[in-house]
């Protein structure tokens, strides 16, 4: 089951951050209620605000997916502007109005965990990644694939095969452990 966030594609709306909050709630908990989906078997992949979007989901839902896995995301809002507008840093407590704090988020998860870093990602620094990484204490298990020439959008067509072998294994492994 693929979506769109409000906002984006072809769905209406506006991509405010409460917004794309109830939709992680509302697509988990429909996949869950869904009779050709096996519960047993539902994974959340997130890239970019998809990852944020994604930890929240996954902090707000009684339902447990086998794994996610997080492909260049970013630590949280606040992260972002310290390295796009470096010097609105101080003023940001002031001025924004999205956060998505993923980094205090994702220390409360226990789904396993597959993180994919571009290593080149031009807009999202891979220390974000790596941020959340080793936030993610309580996860059952966790792996990492970095892609070294991997850019924000293009981290997956740069090793083409391994990404998807990596995504695979990591999915074999989640369904080969016992469930949450």
């Amino acid at each position: 089951m693929l979506i769109a966030y409000r906002g984006y594609s072809y769905s209406e709306g506006e991509p405010t951050e409460e917004g794309l909050q109830q939709d992680a709630v509302a697509v988990i908990d429909h996949a869950f209620k869904r009779d050709d989906i096996d519960p047993e078997q539902i994974f959340i992949f997130g890239r970019s605000l998809g990852g944020a979007v994604s930890i929240y989901g996954l902090t707000q839902t009684k339902n447990k997916v086998r794994g996610v896995v997080l492909e260049n995301t970013f630590s949280s809002i606040p992260d972002m502007v310290d390295v796009i507008f470096p010097k609105l840093a101080r003023l940001k407590g002031l001025v924004l109005k999205n956060y998505w704090p993923s980094v205090d988020r994702i220390r409360n998860i226990q789904t396993p965990m597959l993180f994919i870093m571009g290593l080149k990602d031009e807009l999202i620094p891979p220390k974000q990644m790596d941020t959340l990484f080793k936030a993610a204490e309580k996860a059952i298990f966790k792996e990492r694939f970095e892609v070294q020439d991997g850019g924000h959008n293009d981290t997956w067509a740069r090793e083409i095969e391994q990404y998807f072998i990596t995504i695979r294994k990591f999915m074999q492994r989640c369904l080969e452990s016992p469930s949450l």
